[in-house]
């Protein structure tokens, strides 16, 4: 289809003056651009990195009497406004070391509606890569930071394209930093990583969605969860996380082969957890190890480290590798109230919760 709608184009390139072509990848395979063979790939150019966005300046410039109005509808000084804008809809960039735009779609609809919401979501549902995520069992926290051989970005074979390079291209990844070691003995990278909290939020709905079908997770578990947190009861939150699970549709695990590695209750789990908006650090590094998730809600902090047992038999190992690496050391003196030291552990058989172990510090 694409090589037809390009041969037509080439035959007419007298008449032609301009054409600006998005949402197009460059495939390796020759015979799709054969038709049309004298175009300029500007994809990951420094010239036109803001072309398709809007930078901070412009945002200023041309924006601040309605970010003025917006602040007051919503009681917040124009700082703290600019601030939360910046978090929710900035952080696309579109080549290396290049400055950072804001999503005009979302900036946008912010500004007429006046209110901070997810309108990425309604754009549209990516299930092709939703599939390839769960097909290529990825571990989702790390798509937070994760890198790519510059060569993938040249072109694309339509047979195989890297994961993490069609996610860039759909938008979900954005580039973060670049490495040069062609000069210093070692291989170049790339760096990608979600470009905002929108689109943190967005992708971990669609994968909710796409696991618990149509009617998502029952809004009684979200809600149950939420007051977990806010009655400081750890007792309804292991009653709530069993829930979690116990509403997988049981086809859901005959359609996928995912549930059995250890990274799939853990991702799980994490896109619960940020799709109701929660400070999530997954992967949080400290100098004994890595806490698989830790959550800072309410000037409390939540250690979590998560297993997966072949047997059923209640153990305390997820707890006492929190306490043995003392990650909680991270977290003391930085004035939070508590902070909760939280061992999960999950078994295959049963595709749930059956160990839930806590200690508050």
């Amino acid at each position: 289809i694409l090589k037809g709608f390009y041969t037509i184009m080439k035959g007419l390139d007298e008449k032609i003056r301009f054409v600006f072509l998005t949402g197009v990848t460059r495939f390796s395979k020759v015979g799709v651009f054969s038709g049309l063979n004298n175009l300029t790939d500007i994809t990951l150019s420094s010239h036109y990195a803001t072309v398709c966005g809007i930078t901070q300046d412009e945002l200023l410039s041309y924006f601040t009497a309605h970010i003025n109005r917006v602040a007051e509808n919503l009681k917040l000084d124009t700082a703290t406004c600019l601030a939360q804008i910046k978090l929710w809809y900035n952080g696309f960039r579109f080549a290396k070391n290049a400055v950072t735009v804001y999503s005009p779609y979302s900036t946008m609809l912010f500004l007429e509606n006046k209110e901070f919401n997810n309108y990425w979501f309604s754009s549209g549902n990516p299930s092709f890569l939703i599939k390839l995520l769960m097909k290529n069992h990825y571990f989702l926290p790390n798509l937070l930071k994760t890198s790519v051989d510059p060569v993938f970005f040249d072109s694309f074979d339509i047979d195989q394209i890297e994961l993490t390079v069609l996610m860039l291209q759909a938008g979900y990844l954005t580039i973060s930093q670049a490495q040069d070691g062609t000069t210093l003995g070692y291989q170049s990278a790339i760096w990608l990583t979600i470009p905002n909290y929108e689109i943190k939020m967005s992708l971990n709905a669609y994968i909710l969605q796409y696991i618990y079908g149509s009617g998502l997770i029952p809004s009684q578990i979200s809600q149950k969860f939420i007051r977990s947190i806010i009655d400081d009861n750890l007792e309804d939150m292991h009653e709530v996380i069993i829930s979690l699970f116990a509403s997988i549709p049981n086809n859901w695990y005959t359609n996928n082969d995912i549930a059995h590695y250890e990274g799939f209750y853990c991702s799980l789990f994490y896109a619960f957890l940020v799709g109701m908006s929660y400070n999530v650090i997954a992967e949080d590094v400290t100098n004994l190890g890595r806490i698989d998730l830790t959550v800072l809600v309410h000037n409390r902090v939540y250690i979590f480290e998560l297993k997966t047992k072949t047997s059923p038999k209640n153990t305390n190992s997820a707890l006492e590798q929190i306490k043995s690496k003392n990650y909680a050391q991270k977290y003391i003196g930085q004035g939070y109230d508590k902070i909760y030291l939280i061992g999960a552990e999950f078994n295959e058989s049963e595709r749930n919760l059956v160990n839930f172990v806590f200690e508050c510090i």
